[in-house]
């Protein structure tokens, strides 16, 4: 057994405990050993609606965690608006992961996002162009 499951065990009490330094200090372990285990509380952790947590951080260990378990969670990620983020930089690395899993759901979700941006362009009176 390896470190993985303290790393783990550890970043999900700090994410319990609303300790933030705790958990981005094994948010680092975590993009080292990067495991399975820690999809669900990686998860949580993108929900978090705080600056303390380090949302694209979390993401990027996902990266390297391709888990369908987590679709759901990333789905929501990639519609929010997180006000600190007005490039949209925390969605744009959600839909980086959902492109990591290989799952026709997983497929279907991208699409759905262009759907709603062309839609919303539409809605505005465009065709899809910004206007000068």
């Amino acid at each position: 057994m390896g470190a993985e499951p303290c790393i783990a065990a550890t970043l999900t009490a700090a994410l319990d405990a609303e300790d933030w330094d705790r958990f981005s200090l094994y948010l680092a372990a975590a993009g080292k050993r990067p495991d399975p285990s820690m999809t669900g509380t990686l998860c949580r952790s993108s929900q978090v609606e705080t600056t303390d947590v380090r949302h694209e951080e979390a993401l990027e260990v996902m990266l390297d965690i391709p888990d369908p378990a987590a679709l759901p969670v990333l789905g929501d990620v990639v519609h929010r608006h997180f006000p600190w983020d007005p490039h949209r930089q925390i969605a744009l690395k959600a839909l980086w992961v959902i492109g990591e899993i290989d799952t026709l759901e997983a497929h279907a979700i991208p699409r759905g996002v262009v759907e709603e941006e062309s839609g919303t362009s539409r809605a505005r009176g465009g065709d899809g162009r910004r206007s000068t």
